[in-house]
């Protein structure tokens, strides 16, 4: 449905409106995988801050998440950016 496949790609837009999501994502792209602590140390936020950046992220399926043990590692969602960024190419 049309309405569905617009709303995914609101989302991913609105994910991306922000300055630290926005950095998220260039780290991201410099790495296969990141654990969360490493990407909070880069960001002038709190780890908590970073957390919820993280999940805006994740809802908008633009990364992807795994649990080891104790550790989060994050890698981007290749495919949902390349859908995102070949929509807005044709604007």
């Amino acid at each position: 449905m049309a309405t569905e496949k617009y709303g995914k790609i609101a989302q991913g837009l609105k994910a991306l409106g922000h300055p630290v999501r926005i950095s998220v994502i260039l780290q991201l792209l410099r790495q296969e995988e990141c654990v969360c602590g490493d990407i909070s140390g880069r960001l002038p936020v709190a780890a908590s801050t970073t957390s919820q950046h993280l999940n805006t992220l994740l809802a908008a399926d633009l990364i992807k998440m795994r649990i080891d043990g104790p550790r989060r590692y994050y890698r981007l969602n290749r495919r949902a950016l390349e859908y995102l960024q070949g929509w807005v190419g044709r604007l």
